[in-house]
């Protein structure tokens, strides 16, 4: 799994709570999120805004044999 969150300074809706509450952390206030994205090797990315909202597709590439997961966002 990888989450990556995306901090936007000139976004006013800002979150640091974890994607799942049973993650059990915070981020710090001063690094508060405005988007996210997560990719599981099981399910489809997600990509959404601070307060939940879908903010387009996204798809991930795998090369295993260089060791890399590429995110395309749409």
């Amino acid at each position: 799994m990888l989450d990556v969150f995306v901090h936007d300074p000139g976004v006013s809706s800002t979150s640091t709570a974890a994607p799942f509450p049973s993650r059990n952390y915070s981020i710090a206030p001063a690094s508060a999120w405005s988007e996210r994205i997560e990719v599981q090797g099981f399910a489809s990315p997600v990509w959404v805004d601070a307060a939940g909202n879908a903010r387009g597709s996204a798809r991930s590439v795998v090369d295993q044999p260089g060791r890399t997961v590429t995110i395309v966002g749409a």
